[in-house]
This record gives C-alpha cells, sequence and structure tokens, in this order.
C-alpha cells in the first residue's frame, strides 16, 4: 500500500510526527506543567522513534517534565528508555495475564494517571 501511495505521489512520513503535529502537541507544550505519555508496551523499539519518544522529545524542548506510563516497561540494555523520561511506570504491579492485563486496562490507566498527578502536585507543594 505505501509503495502504491509512493506511486501515486505520495511520501514516507512518520506516523508519530503526523500525530503530534495533527493534535498540535507544541502549542500545547506551551501551557503545560507536566507531560504524561504511554503506550501498551514501551521497549527498545520505542526508541526507534514512536509516538513516546517524540512526545519526551518535545517535552523536554519546551522544558516540561514528561512521565511515561505503559502497560509493561521492559529497559533495554544500555538505559536509553528511562533516560528519555523523567520516570517509567508500568500499570501491571503484579504477575497477570496478558488477558488480564487487557481486562483491567482502564481501572489501571485511571488509577496510576491519578497517583502519578498527586506525585506531581504533591513535590509542587500542592493539594488535589
Amino acid at each position: 500500500m505505501g509503495y502504491a501511495l509512493q506511486l501515486l505521489g505520495g511520501r514516507p512520513y512518520p506516523g508519530a510526527q503526523a500525530v503530534v503535529r495533527h493534535i498540535g502537541l507544541a502549542a500545547a507544550l506551551q501551557t503545560a506543567d507536566w507531560v504524561l505519555t504511554g503506550e501498551g508496551r514501551s521497549d527498545g523499539q520505542t526508541l526507534a522513534g514512536k509516538a513516546p519518544l517524540q512526545v519526551a522529545a518535545m517535552a523536554r524542548q519546551a522544558g516540561v517534565p514528561v512521565s511515561l506510563l505503559s502497560g509493561a516497561v521492559v529497559p533495554d540494555g544500555d538505559g536509553q528508555l528511562v533516560r528519555a523520561f523523567d520516570g517509567c511506570f508500568s500499570l501491571c504491579n503484579r504477575p497477570m495475564t496478558l488477558s488480564q492485563a487487557m481486562d483491567e486496562a482502564e481501572t489501571r490507566i485511571a488509577q496510576q494517571a491519578e497517583q502519578l498527578a498527586r506525585l506531581v502536585l504533591a513535590s509542587r507543594g500542592r493539594t488535589r
């Protein structure tokens, strides 16, 4: 499909860059205090330009702290993944099957995001 689109005049463009441009992330970062990004599983492939890495790079450039919240965080061998963010957090805090993790994803995301927000606010001397 990609080749056919190129024959019609299309050009390759990284998907993550297209998404951050489409949602206006650069403008949103101008007024952001903190960024929370994530994906289903963060690992060495995340470093290949996936959306969370693009978000982290833009947040850093704007001087905004950025945290990663993912279903699973699998550190790479040389620590690049964890250095790209101001904290990496996994939704799975106990052994569970993929099916269990997916069934509980909505609740786990909400709970972990709330706990991270509480931590950020507490570090700034604010309460909810």
